[in-house]
């Protein structure tokens, strides 16, 4: 069995590389070749954070996987990351464990580039600024996609931590080498004004900004929710979207407390959710149709996505011969 670090998998797999992986892997997921059955959530006895056990398999590449990812706030006062994870490759014709990947970077590689398949899909052409909200760990992934499909000449970012956001913006800039301007700014709504695509990535339950701020033609993606508690885009977004996309209806309807608590409010209905983002990958439903629509794809993680990436970065450390072999 292989062992793939954090670095290989960086190394293995640039954000940009992930997105049509990630695209396949919606794909399954709206034409029903994958299996994914529910994931199982555990916690411990004083409930300070949460394991979650997430199976998957897409027949279409035949590739098979499990992963663990555990969420525990309160590391960051341990100085231990809050998130870990690690993903089991499996062979599906025999059940042999193939490789065990480093799955915390995994799952903000797959987001990022969920992000930037949203984008390519949903927001104008010519967009050329983005708001970041939330300068954490997986907006370092998210802005690299959204580069990677847009030609974006501008990037605010908002983070509750004006420290952070400064710091945010000198990391960035290095790594972009100055081809793009990004600019921390000390109101979110300083950059919604300012953006054709706005991307939140925080664990608030409240709205992180104002929908009636959003230019008419910008597209938001908000990936930092996952549970019904939690609420980053609040109703005036919901409101005044004319497309709404997730990534699986059912866990949409199940876990993204920014679509649940807007249902339950009466703000709209299930049916409006327009399409999940594989039906307009496998041209069943339209993506964007003009320049003024406000479009928000919703994503709560789908274990299918880890199944594809995985699997993908499994097979390119094979190719190069990387990773550690171990016996079991």
């Amino acid at each position: 069995m292989l062992v793939i670090s954090k670095e290989e998998v960086r190394r293995l797999m640039p954000v940009s590389d992930a997105i049509p992986v990630v695209g396949r892997a919606y794909a399954e997921l709206s034409s029903r070749t994958a299996v994914v059955p529910n994931r199982l959530s555990l916690t411990g006895r004083d409930e300070k954070g949460v394991t979650l056990i997430m199976p998957g398999y897409l027949s279409v590449d035949d590739s098979m996987a499990v992963k663990m990812v555990s969420v525990f706030p309160e590391n960051t006062g341990k100085n231990l990351p809050a998130i870990h994870g690690l993903i089991i490759v499996i062979d599906s014709q025999t059940g042999m464990p193939l490789a065990a990947i480093e799955g915390a970077y995994l799952t903000s590689l797959r987001t990022g580039a969920s992000c930037g398949l949203a984008t390519d899909l949903l927001s104008r052409r010519d967009s050329a600024n983005v708001a970041m909200i939330g300068a954490g760990a997986q907006s370092r992934l998210i802005v690299p996609a959204v580069c990677s499909v847009r030609e974006i000449e501008k990037i605010f970012v908002f983070d509750i931590s004006a420290e952070s956001a400064v710091s945010w913006v000198d990391e960035m800039s290095e790594m972009f080498r100055g081809k793009i301007d990004f600019r921390a700014v000390n109101d979110p709504a300083e950059a919604i004004r300012k953006a054709d695509i706005i991307c939140t990535a925080t664990t608030s339950e409240t709205p992180v900004f104002s929908g009636l701020d959003l230019r008419l033609g910008s597209h938001v993606n908000g990936i930092g929710s996952f549970t019904p508690d939690m609420n980053e885009v609040g109703l005036e977004t919901i409101r005044r979207c004319s497309k709404i996309v997730v990534d699986s209806i059912d866990g949409a309807l199940s876990e993204a407390g920014d679509l649940i608590q807007a249902i339950e409010y009466g703000a709209i209905g299930a049916e409006t959710i327009h399409a999940e983002i594989g039906e307009i990958l496998n041209g069943s439903k339209p993506g964007r149709e003009n320049d003024t629509e406000i479009t928000f794809f919703k994503s709560v993680g789908n274990a299918a996505l880890d199944v594809a990436v995985g699997a993908e970065i499994f097979r390119r450390a094979l190719a190069e011969g990387s990773g550690v072999s171990i016996d079991l």
